[in-house]
């Protein structure tokens, strides 16, 4: 099993993605071979009202695509997955949580959908607080001879269905890695137990000549943990898996919520070896959304390695809008 550990340290003290007044929260985002970034983020319009609320909260969101050169200037490519206001789609609601991933001549976009559920109606609940229903999605574009977008997204899926009791209710938070012909997403899943308790891992597995699918969904989770986990940030360097997998931790001091480190040989079992490798970059009390995400680089020559920045999202202060800063990810041994 590797020895390596992790650490996030922030460059400079601003943001370097900056869409205000609508709001980045979750990103995904990965460099092609000329080494520009391609950025897909949850687009957050805190002005529209919704019978849900809480807009921050990525219920009601839309999916944007953006691309730079330099990490400083950002074109703006508009909203590529947008939420289907047909009654029985499902997303219906909103798409969020984007996960991208480049395999053969397709740029994969996977991403959690809201609903189907009446856009007037009651929230469904799960976990104690407001929860919408939703099963992962796909929306896939080709692919240039750099590996860049070059054309529009179109929907696939459902990814993920409800067959097993632990995804009775909500998927999220999903997170692709190819590894030679194979296609590993990882997800959120939570139940309808009623408890905090309810959050759990799991695995789909599908082909890169086919990832329109169907995927092969594990029938149990991959990782069950305390209350509150999600947004597995999954990668291998050479033969070792390792997850970066946020959790809520709360002292007599202090509530927080920091990004946990597990790793393993084996993708449907994992080992937590560090309990802290990024924690909340916020300052404000409250602002929460500690989610982070590295820059995936699937181009580099050679056996995978550890990815070197990422993308942490703060609520800023000055206007309460959720932006993105730039870390760099500090590679050490145990």
């Amino acid at each position: 099993m590797t020895s390596m550990r992790f650490r996030m340290a922030l460059i400079g003290d601003a943001p370097v993605f900056d869409i205000s007044p609508i709001s980045s929260r979750m990103v995904s985002a990965y460099q092609d071979r000329t080494g520009c970034t391609h950025l897909f983020t949850d687009w957050i319009d805190h002005d529209r009202q919704t019978a849900f609320g809480m807009v921050i909260d990525s219920f009601d969101t839309k999916i944007a695509y953006y691309s730079s050169p330099d990490l400083k200037q950002f074109d703006d490519h508009g909203i590529v997955v947008d939420r289907d206001s047909e009654p029985g789609a499902r997303d219906n609601i909103g798409a969020a949580s984007p996960a991208v991933a480049v395999a053969g001549d397709k740029v994969l976009l996977y991403y959690a959908g809201r609903g189907p559920c009446d856009p007037a109606g009651p929230f469904h609940r799960a976990t104690g607080l407001p929860q919408l229903p939703g099963q992962i999605g796909l929306a896939i574009a080709p692919a240039d001879e750099n590996g860049a977008p070059c054309g529009p997204f179109v929907k696939h899926g459902p990814i993920t269905d409800y067959g097993a009791p632990w995804r009775t209710m909500r998927h999220d938070d999903p997170c692709a890695v190819i590894v030679e012909d194979q296609i590993y997403l990882f997800y959120k899943g939570i139940s309808r137990r009623g408890d905090r308790n309810a959050r759990v891992i799991g695995l789909a597995r599908g082909r890169v000549d086919d990832p329109a699918g169907p995927y092969e969904l594990l029938p149990d989770p991959v990782l069950v943990t305390e209350p509150d986990g999600e947004t597995p940030r999954v990668f291998k360097v050479g033969d070792a898996w390792h997850m970066f997998f946020l959790r809520t931790k709360s002292t007599a001091q202090r509530a927080g919520r920091v990004y946990e480190h597990y790793v393993t040989n084996d993708p449907t079992q994992w080992m937590l070896v560090d309990d802290k490798v990024y924690e909340s970059a916020s300052p404000v009390p409250g602002a929460g959304a500690p989610d982070m995400c590295p820059i995936w680089t699937p181009f580099v020559d050679g056996p995978p390695g550890a990815p070197e920045l990422a993308f942490g999202v703060r609520m800023d202060e000055s206007d309460g809008r959720l932006k993105q800063w730039l870390f760099s990810i500090e590679t050490t041994k145990a």
